[in-house]
């Protein structure tokens, strides 16, 4: 909000209505009747000054023309003033209601009627004036038609224009969409809105929420306001793909919570997106550019997050961070700033600075007056001054796995100056500059130091690298630090190399299925086959419930290895080359696919949830009870924990899935449903949604990511299911109460969202939740996760039998039953579908590899998780994999 903290003056030459109602001088064109004034002639370089309360001022169609400069109506601090039929052209401000709160002045209860205000700076403006009422009044051509600050509480409606649109300034409303025509926005304590689609400039605020809450902000342009989308005390508003130009401030956030602003083009603001006294933020995917100061400007912020942003060519400072503490900072390219492309002063205390490319900055990096912040896995290259500068008051910055790469050979990277005090300059100091075994890699290290050489196969140089004698790296990298991605591994011919097929766990592939229920062959265990396989390389991966951990061939069934590993096998999960596995309740495990040998495994300390590992390029993602576990492929080293809820007990934490850049995973919080998002890079917490009360027992399946939403599914006490579809940021788009109750989680393909239950088996739209088609089955309580392939949907019920149906019209393509129930997930691959059943076999339906289909059209559902649909999460409040439970009588 605008703050004046000096007395506004007067304006002058003034034509005055006094406190005590006379008028000054005498012999302005001003004729007095009771309390109404009344302009009796148009007039030129004076302003109308009001001092009394409770009066008409009537400018009866004349015209206050001004010079450009001062202010055409001027009103300080009054109350109950009618300002109608005049036209204010050419001044500065063409009316201006202010209040000087700072004096304990107020201001409000205004009333302006059939004015036309034109070619001013600003038009109206109302500043702590509220109350205020607005009809018919004409805004053009003004660089800033309206402009409302502080006070909020108006009524204004669609009689006023700005520019010949109307203005749209809507107080307590639920549920609306602002009109495609609207010239001016305001939302002032409303829910649940959208604003899509406008093209709006010219104002105080382009688009303005005040103690607005779960709305969006999506698909405008915005240009030449003060501040182009404005929010103040507003909570999960969605700021997504627009097109903010030319304003002083593009996006500000004020005293505002869990907002998210994404995919928008900022460009050639004064600053690019102005984050004051906010918290829980998310800034993602923003191109940020050509701004004259800052791309962002962060202050009094804490515990956002700003990632994967391009922020480029700003003036000033790329991202600058004041007085802000908790925020985290990923994986932003940064380039082209004149000043520094992070800054962070005077008390920017434990923030996260992770995996940014910083190049021809000024600076890289600016640390000042700050401390306890962590720089990890940044890559700075070619600025101009210095890689990272820390000046001041500066401790305990923790810093390594870096990049310092200068080709100033002559001075070292990194900078920082000695603290001036009266005796002597001492070193500035003391940071962190290695976590105990690797610290960074500096480009000078072999000149400054050409004697140091690697210590064994370490990567470490056995030379410190001397910065100060407060700052030494003592494991300086010989080599530059490679990106983290999760992309690194090449997982060759995985066809479905885990649970659900991939990490969104959509359920869907885009794979020949099979059209009819012919059985290529079945496998014999001593056990219930609950697991869900994986195929990978020919080979299908799965355990039983007789303890072993099985490899046989695709085209055959043929056993290539079995690995004995005991209780509670859980679902196989396959990446580079290995099996991984949780077992015996609280260890994981890997053995190399071919051989079946173990590689490494490792314990838990606390048992493991449902589901197989979530395999996201090198790391593996565990859920147990209480944490998700996170693990590095090749050697099993632990990266990192993240308690997910620290009331999550019972049904624990259900199975992963991942979106591209969270984790997300249902979590049983006492007797609530939640779903918890993090950052798959560190951990850190993004959302969390309550989906509310849910039977324990049954939170077993886990989310999945399909067109840019998450669906998820809670069973209730009372054993009423319902699907959710938020965003992916956690906020509701809509929900489904369902007939039944179901143990799967959603797959979701074709633009379409499918959930088996034990009685029916529903395609929802993806966009509204709108019912596609539903299909009636005989289950008996427990549904398997439905795969989606080949434009056929594949489940399995409690009643042994495996069900294809179309999944554009939700015909039956065919069925197929087994001895015993099915809870397996299946999987596809090369036409067959692979499936187990509690009557001990493992069974693969279609043709053989190589072979034509014979038989009638039919097919086998899974639970299937698809990479192919973009950025949606489904999330089921139940059952993944395989059941803890003992197998019930199906009567088959």
């Amino acid at each position: 909000a605008e703050a004046n903290f000096l007395p506004l003056p007067t304006p002058s030459p003034a034509f005055t209505i006094t406190s005590d109602g006379s008028i000054e001088p005498a012999t302005a064109p001003i004729q007095r009747s009771g309390n109404t004034y009344t302009l009796t002639s148009d007039i030129s370089g004076y302003t109308i000054v009001i001092e009394r309360d409770y009066v008409v001022f009537d400018g009866a169609g004349h015209t206050i023309m001004g010079n450009g400069s001062s202010i055409g109506i001027f009103l300080r601090s009054r109350h109950g003033v009618t300002i109608r039929n005049t036209k204010v052209v050419n001044f500065d401000r063409g009316i201006e209601v202010f209040s000087e709160f700072f004096m304990s002045g107020t201001s409000g209860d205004n009333i302006f009627l059939d004015n036309a205000v034109e070619g001013n700076t600003v038009g109206i403006y109302l500043s702590y004036s509220g109350n205020s009422l607005l009809r018919n009044n004409s805004m053009r051509n003004n660089k800033r038609n309206l402009w409302v600050t502080g006070d909020y509480i108006n009524d204004i409606d669609t009689s006023n224009t700005v520019n010949g649109e109307p203005v749209i300034y809507w107080v307590n409303q639920t549920g609306q969409t602002v009109p495609a025509d609207a010239g001016f926005v305001a939302l002032i304590n409303c829910k649940n809105m959208k604003v899509q689609g406008l093209d709006l400039t010219n104002n105080g605020d382009g688009i303005l929420l005040v103690n607005t809450t779960d709305s969006e902000v999506a698909k405008n342009r915005v240009r030449e306001c003060e501040k182009g989308i404005y929010l103040m005390n507003c909570q999960r508003i969605l700021i997504s793909e627009n097109n903010v130009e030319g304003n002083v401030e593009g996006i500000r956030l004020e005293t505002s919570q869990s907002c998210v602003v994404t995919l928008n083009n900022i460009a050639e603001n004064k600053q690019g997106v102005f984050g004051l006294s906010s918290s829980g933020n998310s800034f993602f995917d923003n191109v940020i550019t050509r701004n004259s100061e800052d791309g962002f400007n962060l202050c009094g912020e804490l515990n956002s997050t700003i990632r994967n942003n391009s922020v480029v060519d700003n003036n000033q400072t790329g991202i600058n961070v004041f007085d802000s503490a908790g925020n985290s900072i990923v994986a932003n390219r940064i380039t082209g700033t004149i000043g520094s492309g992070i800054k962070l002063w005077y008390n920017a205390n434990s923030n996260k600075i992770l995996q940014n490319q910083l190049a021809a900055n000024g600076i890289g990096i600016l640390i000042s007056d700050s401390g306890d912040n962590l720089l990890v896995g940044n890559n700075f290259t070619e600025n101009s001054e210095w890689c990272l500068r820390l000046e001041g008051t500066q401790n305990n910055n923790r810093i390594y796995l870096n990049n310092f790469v200068s080709s100033k050979s002559e001075r070292l990277p990194v900078s920082i100056p000695g603290i001036w005090s009266l005796q002597e300059t001492k070193p500035g100091g003391g940071n962190v500059w290695d976590n105990g075994t690797a610290g960074n890699y500096w480009s000078d290290y072999t000149i400054r130091y050409p004697n140091a050489s690697e210590i064994g196969n370490s990567g470490v140089g056995d030379t410190s690298y001397y910065i100060n004698e407060n700052n030494i790296d003592r494991y300086p990298l010989m080599k530059p630090v490679s990106a983290v991605t999760f992309d690194e591994v090449d997982n060759g011919d995985y066809d479905w190399p885990m649970f659900r097929a991939n990490a969104t766990r959509t359920g869907y592939v885009e794979a020949e299925a099979p059209n009819s229920n012919q059985l290529c062959w079945k496998f014999k265990t001593g056990g219930a086959v609950t697991s869900s396989p994986a195929v990978a390389d020919g080979k299908v991966y799965f355990s039983s419930e007789d303890g072993y951990l099985y490899a046989v061939e695709v085209a055959s069934g043929r056993e290539v290895w079995r690995v004995h590993l005991g209780a509670n096998i859980g679902s196989p999960s396959v990446a580079s080359g290995k099996v991984l596995v949780t077992f015996n309740a609280s260890y994981i495990v890997a053995v190399d696919a071919e051989s079946g040998v173990q590689v490494w495994r490792q314990s838990l300390g606390e048992d493991a949830g449902f589901g197989s590992p979530l395999v996201v390029g090198s790391r593996i993602f565990v859920n147990g009870k209480r944490s998700v576990h996170v693990f590095n492929v090749e050697v099993g080293a632990n990266l990192y924990n993240e308690e997910v809820n620290r009331l999550a007990f019972g049904g624990g934490v259900a199975p992963l899935a991942y979106d591209g850049n969270l984790i997300l995973a249902l979590v049983a919080a006492g007797d609530k449903l939640g779903c918890s998002a993090f950052e798959a890079a560190n951990g850190y917490s993004r959302f969390w949604v309550n989906l509310g009360h849910s039977s324990i027992d049954l939170i077993k399946s886990g989310p999945s990511f399909g067109d840019g939403k998450v669906f998820a599914v809670n069973v209730d006490p009372e054993g009423y299911s319902t699907v959710y579809a938020m965003n992916e940021f956690g906020m509701p788009a809509w929900n489904r109460r369902l007939d039944g109750v179901t143990e799967a989680s959603p797959a979701v393909a074709y633009g379409r969202v499918y959930v088996p239950t034990d009685k029916r088996v529903y395609a929802f739209n993806v966009t509204d939740g709108l019912v596609m088609w539903s299909y009636t089955v005989d289950g008996k309580g427990s549904v398997s996760s439905p795969a989606v392939a080949d434009g056929k949907v594949f489940f399995g019920l409690d009643n042994g039998c495996i069900y294809a149906l179309d999944a554009y019209t939700g015909e039956l393509v065919w069925e197929y039953r087994t001895g015993g129930a099915v809870w397996s997930s299946p999987a596809i691959s090369d036409g067959l579908l692979f499936v187990g059943s509690n009557d001990g076999y493992l069974y693969a339906i279609g043709r053989q590899p190589g072979n034509p289909e014979t038989g009638t059209i039919s097919l086998n559902v899974q639970y299937l998780f698809a990479l192919g649909v973009s950025g949606a999460l489904v999330v089921v409040g139940v059952l993944f994999y395989f059941k803890k439970h003992k197998p019930k009588s199906n009567g088959a």
